[in-house]
């Protein structure tokens, strides 16, 4: 939107913030800050090298400029209109729903959509996904209003990074301020939380925040949590499976003499492979207590049933045969 009204003739910064605001409200989505126009103005001259007279007015002092080819190749049309639709994931969600306004007549001659993503309407939460999309896009610290499972109502002061979606249901990632702990809070319970504009906003010091969760099942990583090794068996069936689709990104299978040692310390295990798993076993390293107890690990474990058996570390072992057979006693109560 800035770069239609930086083509059409020159504003001052309130001027291209009331502009902006008129657009965004036809399009029935929430208004922006002054602040983010000005980052955005700043944005367009140092990364994209935009042609800015910043000198009184604003406008473009190269005639003809724009940031977006009027002219856009079949291609590069199908490819924004896919991305539309790729975003389409949101619909229903409010400020979401000028993508829906964009695409009317856009897909009228077109093919159907190529990618498919499970709708986020029936998750609960996700009338905040708008919001805290613009509050991480803006870089703007939240006073958050928060109900854990089965806990009080607490408030915190969080930086926030990142909306995850993990095994359908989403999660806010951020830093409490004052400190660097990283906390993850499931958007479903949250119940409120409103803009803190008198605290400088603190980016997340160790570079890519999605880099966390790439060797982590689930979403839960506390401070000194450390890799560990997962030794398991797999039948011949499941193999395929796990082979083809790793349970984690460091997923070696054992051959040779590793094998040989474990076919020996475990002969009444016929058949399969054994695999070693690299990931995050505890949410602390070293304590085996529930408390500690990485939920969504041991749940992914247990899923393949007995094609999958945990031969170490035992505490894990452990945790996975007791939810398998407490799973099996329920069932006991309802066979005939």
């Amino acid at each position: 939107m800035l770069d239609q009204f930086l083509q059409k003739g020159s504003h001052t910064t309130s001027q291209l913030h009331q502009l902006v605001n008129k657009e965004l409200e036809d399009l029935g989505m929430e208004k922006v800050t002054l602040r983010a126009i000005q980052k955005d103005l700043k944005e367009m001259a140092e990364r994209y090298k935009a042609p800015i007279n910043f000198m009184g007015r604003f406008r473009y002092y190269t005639e003809d400029y724009t940031l977006f080819p009027e002219n856009m190749s079949e291609k590069e049309h199908e490819l924004i209109a896919e991305v539309l639709r790729t975003l389409g994931m949101f619909d229903g969600l409010k400020d979401f729903e000028w993508i829906q306004k964009y695409m009317i007549g856009l897909d009228a001659d077109r093919r159907p959509p190529i990618l498919s993503f499970s709708s986020t309407a029936e998750l609960k939460g996700t009338q905040w996904l708008p919001r805290l999309f613009d509050v991480i896009v803006n870089r703007q610290v939240i006073k958050l209003t928060y109900k854990p499972f089965n806990g009080k109502i607490k408030e915190h002061v969080l930086h926030p990074y990142l909306l995850k979606e993990y095994n359908n249901r989403w999660f806010l990632i951020g830093a409490i301020d004052g400190n660097d702990f990283i906390i993850t809070f499931a958007i479903d319970r949250i119940k409120d939380f409103r803009i803190m504009d008198k605290i400088a906003y603190r980016d997340y010091a160790d570079g890519d925040i999605n880099d966390r969760f790439t060797d982590l099942i689930g979403v839960t990583l506390r401070k000194d949590a450390k890799l560990e090794h997962i030794i398991i068996w797999v039948d011949d069936v499941t193999f395929n499976y796990v082979n083809t689709k790793h349970i984690t990104r460091f997923q070696t299978n054992l051959i040779g003499q590793k094998e040989k040692d474990l076919r020996a310390m475990y002969p009444q295990l016929e058949g399969g492979r054994f695999i070693d798993l690299y990931t995050y076993v505890c949410e602390l390293n070293g304590e085996p207590d529930d408390k500690y107890k990485n939920y969504e690990l041991v749940r992914e474990l247990s899923s393949y049933a007995g094609g999958l058996l945990v031969l170490t570390p035992k505490y894990l072992q452990n945790q996975i045969f007791e939810k398998i057979a407490a799973h099996k006693d329920r069932y006991s109560l309802i066979r005939t």
